[in-house]
């Protein structure tokens, strides 16, 4: 409970939590069960920039430290690119479109084959990051 920040929440019903707080509930559950494979669909969804940090950052350390294999969807581009050791880009209809490491398959093309916008990818503490152009493309 301490290191997904739960611990002032111990005596709230599930009821009275927040999305962010069902979240982290969620990941405390999983992390707990101390598997050899974590699979986590979107773990950082409804939590706080800081939250997405940290819970990113915790998983990329089980990876890491405890040779846990973490498999992470995650459709935040500069979360993924920033923490992730391999990426999966995923086109339409399902399927892979590049594998690799973030500077490989984080591009500019990447992003226009696969999403249909256009977008800046600049080096930002050696990892790859997304800026978005601030136009709409046109259909």
């Amino acid at each position: 409970m301490d290191m997904m920040d739960l611990t002032d929440l111990a005596m709230r019903g599930y009821n009275e939590l927040s999305a962010g707080q069902h979240q982290r509930v969620a990941l405390a559950r999983g992390i707990v069960q101390d598997t050899e494979i974590m699979i986590l669909d979107e773990p950082t969804a409804n939590l706080d920039v800081r939250h997405q940090m940290y819970v990113t950052q915790l998983l990329r350390e089980f990876a890491d430290k405890d040779g846990k294999l973490v498999l992470m969807i995650c459709h935040d581009l500069n979360i993924a690119a920033r923490y992730a050791s391999k990426i999966i880009v995923m086109g339409s209809p399902e399927r892979i479109h590049s594998i690799g490491e973030a500077e490989d398959v984080i591009t500019s093309d990447t992003i226009r084959e696969v999403y249909g916008i256009d977008c800046d990818v600049v080096t930002y503490e050696g990892r790859p990051m997304v800026m978005l152009k601030s136009e709409f493309p046109d259909e």
